[in-house]
């Protein structure tokens, strides 16, 4: 045995001990199989390196992109529109041509014979000296209510539809779609009616009152009642808001669609009126400024203007009615996964058993 100076002893054909002595590097193997450097090569306790990475790691596929199924989970307020705009992007040709083909003819009856009787639809202008204020009335009554028995069922129908199977990763299609709607515009119908007479019968209520308040000397009372009706008539348009969602994925119908709706919006009636202010602000900016800036471009074109004002109301809606719908069907679905645990599959099924009835 040799000695050095400190006193250690060493072997004289082994590395040195002692304080001189190298220490073993007890680095953890990234892959956790043991230490590097404790043991020779073909040692038991030895593992060699890992392979350095080549490359980057390929990126998760997006989730907004078109024959991809999209995930069903609970979103936020913002996380909700932020949904509604990127299914609006990935099949914006398909959701705009589904309004067109319907609204774009109705709108512009509308305006031509708004003005023929002697109406205007412009902003600067009044009716006509010889106007029939009885056909102005009449024009707009019957047109008002044709939109909300007629066109309004059918592209409810049609857009929540579209969404499921764009959800589904389908490819929506026109004329799909529109079979569906046809096949259940009397449901869509019959449940958007019965919300209606609802509300209606709210205000006809408030009127009642009022005439009694009124009769008494309680004027300061007809306030109080209108403002009452207001609220629960927006109560009841919120928790009724799912009705149409709920007959197109569910098969529900009428009054069960409505009581279904109300049973999903029960606790969350703050989130679904918020995020659907937010949606029609934001629509109601876009579609103001499709129809404002034709309907001042037209002043100077006379009589001839309603064209120009029609083309601008028409493209108006053909871009605001999808995205408004959207957000309503992302919220009833964002409500049946917070409480039920709703997945692709189920919607799927439930769509099969829809389309069948």
């Amino acid at each position: 045995m040799a000695h050095d100076d400190s006193g250690s002893q060493a072997p004289l054909d082994g590395p040195p001990r002692g304080p001189e002595a190298p220490k073993p590097d007890l680095r953890r193997d990234p892959l956790g199989a043991g230490t590097v450097g404790t043991g020779r090569p073909g040692g038991a306790d030895w593992m060699p390196p890992p392979p350095p990475i080549v490359g980057t790691p390929p990126p998760p596929p997006a989730m907004w992109e078109k024959g991809r199924k999209l995930s069903l989970r609970p979103m936020r307020v913002g996380e909700t529109l932020d949904a509604a705009i990127n299914l609006y992007r990935m099949h914006w040709k398909t959701f705009m041509a589904i309004v067109a083909i319907v609204s774009v003819p109705f709108v512009f009856l509308q305006h031509l014979s708004y003005t023929l009787v002697g109406g205007s639809t412009a902003l600067t202008e009044s009716p006509a000296p010889d106007a029939n204020a009885g056909a102005i009335v009449g024009v707009t009554f019957a047109f008002t209510a044709l939109d909300f028995l007629l066109v309004r069922p059918f592209l409810t129908a049609g857009i929540v539809r579209a969404v499921a199977a764009a959800y589904l990763g389908e490819e929506p299609a026109v004329a799909p779609v529109y079979a569906f709607a046809a096949h259940h515009f009397a449901s869509i119908l019959w449940v958007l009616l019965l919300g209606l007479l609802a509300i209606g019968a709210v205000f006809v209520a408030a009127f009642g009152f009022s005439a009694m308040f009124l009769a008494v000397g309680a004027t300061p009372l007809i306030m109080l009642v209108m403002v009452t009706a207001m609220g629960f008539a927006v109560v009841l348009y919120i928790r009724w808001l799912f009705g149409p969602s709920v007959l197109v994925v569910e098969g529900l119908r009428g009054r069960a669609a409505l009581a279904r709706s109300w049973k999903l919006s029960s606790k969350a009636f703050w989130k679904v009126a918020g995020t659907m202010l937010l949606g029609s602000l934001l629509t109601s900016l876009i579609g103001g400024i499709f129809a404002i800036v034709p309907s001042l471009l037209s002043v100077p074109l006379g009589s001839a203007g309603w064209l120009l004002r029609a083309a601008g109301s028409s493209l108006a809606a053909v871009v605001t009615t999808p995205f408004i719908t959207m957000v309503a069907v992302l919220l009833y679905f964002d409500q049946r996964i917070r409480k039920e645990g709703m997945d692709l599959a189920i919607m799927s099924r439930e769509l099969d058993t829809t389309a069948s009835l």
